[in-house]
């Protein structure tokens, strides 16, 4: 079906229509040149904004993923770029039991 623009857009080249309630991918978060945040939805661009309340930011990028892909590529992005606030993932690794009852030191992860 064809892009139906307002007359207003029409001279606009390379135009796209963005569907927002069926936008499924990874965004970002970004507060100046810092990525702060990954995350991942079905319903990306409604779920981005919604972190406006518990979050700061002023810039949101988007990444077109298939549903099928979602977690891996979220998960990828995060162990990447390391934002501070994916604090879920960021977090250390508790250490076993194994690994407490042998004595060995936990490996910090650098960055």
């Amino acid at each position: 079906m064809p892009l139906c623009l307002p007359p207003a857009l029409a001279a606009i080249s390379h135009l796209r229509e963005l569907d927002l309630d069926s936008f499924c991918g990874v965004y970002f978060l970004c507060d100046g040149d810092e990525v702060v945040y990954v995350g991942k939805s079905l319903v990306a661009f409604s779920r981005a904004l919604s972190h406006r309340k518990t979050k700061e930011f002023d810039r949101v990028f988007f990444l077109r993923t298939p549903e099928s892909d979602l977690l891996a590529i979220e998960r990828q992005f995060i162990e990447s770029l390391k934002p501070r606030l994916n604090v879920v993932f960021n977090a250390p690794a508790p250490m076993t039991d194994e690994a407490a009852a042998s004595g060995v030191e936990p490996i910090e992860r650098a960055g």
